[in-house]
């Protein structure tokens, strides 16, 4: 699992500030956490030439749209989580809602949530310089009627397959290693979809235990929406090909 990292703090707006910490493996992928929002704002990750790229479009900290655990009940983009180290990863917690972030050495990033209260969501927007010009496939067809319209300035394709959405395990994913606190199977987490640059060799694959899993071209790039349950878990895992 990786190594985790409590940095300085940063300056959202006058009079408020929040903690980073960065979870790394030892592969040098690292991803970057704000107290602010329990929102992801880095995920940095060793690209075509050997050079570190951020796949995430996450610039702007003061805009909580990006990288957000939504609540749909009550604003959480704009409450300071608390933050505590644990086996699994990065708990977050606040006002009865959990997060989870976890990375493996096998560049598996986990979010893993859980409510009292209402249902959450979790929105990445993925940087289109570095995805470029994207392949999106989706593996199940329960997602029919399901996706938002990709209309921009981008050029996304959107593929379907009608078949069921079933984890095809691999060695070194979460589940192999006994000491690993997260399980595909078990967790109930599917083959849900993935992301192929071809200009950038990037893959990324999506596991998801609930629906439905929302696509939209964004003006920073490609958002990718999950959750919408009490509880639930997704996992992104980047590959270079």
């Amino acid at each position: 699992m990786a190594h985790i990292k409590k940095e300085d703090p940063i300056t959202i707006s006058e009079g408020i500030s929040a903690d980073v910490y960065t979870l790394r493996n030892n592969k040098g992928t690292a991803i970057k956490v704000l107290t602010y929002g329990a929102r992801l704002i880095s995920w940095r990750f060793l690209g075509k030439g050997y050079k570190f790229v951020d796949v995430l479009a996450n610039s702007d900290v003061s805009d909580q749209s990006r990288g957000a655990v939504i609540n749909s009940e009550k604003d959480l983009t704009k409450e300071i989580w608390e933050a505590e180290e644990t086996y699994e990863g990065l708990k977050l917690v606040q006002l009865g809602s959990t997060v989870i972030y976890s990375l493996s050495n096998d560049n598996e990033l986990s979010i893993k949530y859980e409510s009292h209260t209402a249902a959450l969501h979790n929105r990445l927007v993925f940087n289109t310089e570095i995805l470029k010009d994207p392949k999106i496939k989706v593996f199940s067809d329960e997602f029919k009627g399901e996706h938002q319209a990709l209309t921009s300035d981008y050029d996304f394709k959107w593929e379907i397959r009608d078949r069921e959405a079933e984890v095809e395990m691999e060695i070194g994913q979460f589940g192999y290693d006994p000491t690993c606190p997260i399980d595909y199977l078990d967790a109930g987490l599917k083959n849900a979809a993935e992301v192929f640059s071809s200009e950038s060799g990037i893959l990324l694959q999506l596991y998801e235990t609930e629906l439905p899993l929302h696509f939209s071209a964004v003006k920073s790039g490609l958002l990718i929406e999950t959750g919408g349950m009490t509880q639930g878990q997704v996992v992104y895992v980047l590959k270079s090909r």
